[in-house]
């Protein structure tokens, strides 16, 4: 057992029970299956019962307390031994530090668009016209926000060419949600039906895919990299195609934008986190968004690590 003074157990008693959905005192894993899917991590079934077979010392099939608390020693201990980490204890790090959930904002809504009550999902369903939506949370690379986010969403409908997917600047919020993505010097993102990735007014030559009902897209927003990531996932959450873009503007929101036909796309999970970098401050224009002037904080020290979003290196990252 570690050695842990009370604010210490007092935390890893209620992470233990933020997985313990059924509250038996020990997590199935079907629990931490729960738990990676309502962070928006991108994980198959067989990645998980490998993390999970790591942290079951006594191969019963379950984390009692006991295993949950071995998984965090080195991040309870010094700051070098945080490095090592196992799979499972990073994922616990990520569960105890991310942000909260992030959902469709209601406070304004895009031309027929329609918000499920519980936030979670946004379709429309109209012969001609567009409606954006966005998400209720920012991510910014300078000052106190969170800059990194795992973003699972499910498409339950789509068609054509008529549904966006990616990440707006903190510009677009003024306009009118009412006109297409593609195209839009605030965008940057995939036509879901098409498969084909715009950064601002320019389509790349970057091809994600088309997307049809039920499969999964997977975003990465490394705001220290601003640098956006896509995954088209298959059954299972198994990678078909990905590709990523850079230079995205100092604040980004999840944008969907939704056109003639029928689409509609579901949260599956979300999570946030803090991970810095060596930056220096700047005020100049933004690359991604010329109209736009961004200014950073000079002087902010930070540290970064590989693979931010994975569940190999959130731990580190979130030190």
């Amino acid at each position: 057992m570690l050695s842990l003074n009370e604010a210490q157990e007092e935390q890893l008693a209620k992470t233990f029970a933020s997985f313990d959905a059924d509250g038996s005192g020990s997590l199935s894993h079907a629990e931490i299956e729960s738990v990676v899917h309502a962070l928006g991590i991108a994980l198959t079934k067989r990645e998980i019962a490998a993390m999970v077979s790591e942290a079951d010392h006594d191969k019963s099939g379950h984390i009692d307390y006991a295993e949950f608390e071995k998984a965090m020693g080195p991040f309870l201990g010094s700051a070098e031994a945080q490095g090592r980490l196992g799979a499972f204890g990073r994922l616990i790090v990520r569960k105890a530090k991310t942000g909260p959930p992030m959902r469709w904002v209601d406070s304004k809504v895009g031309q027929g668009v329609r918000i499920s009550e519980d936030k979670m999902t946004v379709s429309r369903n109209s012969a001609d016209g567009w409606g954006v939506q966005l998400f209720d949370a920012w991510l910014a690379n300078a000052g106190a926000m969170y800059n990194l986010a795992d973003v699972m969403l499910e498409v339950e409908q789509v068609t054509g060419g008529a549904l966006f997917v990616g990440v707006v600047g903190r510009n677009f919020w003024p306009s009118e949600w009412d006109k297409p993505l593609v195209g839009n010097k605030h965008a940057v993102g995939v036509e879901l039906g098409k498969g084909a990735l715009w950064r601002k007014e320019l389509k790349t030559d970057l091809l994600l895919g088309a997307a049809s009902a039920g499969q999964r897209v997977h975003l990465q927003i490394d705001m220290v990299r601003q640098e956006l990531t896509i995954d088209l996932l298959g059954p299972d959450n198994v990678l078909l195609r990905s590709v990523a873009v850079g230079d995205l503007p100092a604040e980004v929101t999840v944008a969907v934008c939704m056109g003639p036909g029928a689409q509609k796309l579901r949260i599956i999970g979300s999570s946030s986190a803090t991970a810095v970098s060596e930056a220096s401050g700047k005020q100049l224009k933004d690359l991604w968004d010329e109209d736009n002037v961004q200014s950073l904080d000079v002087g902010k020290k930070l540290h970064f690590k590989d693979n931010p979003a994975s569940v190999e290196a959130v731990a580190a990252s979130l030190e």
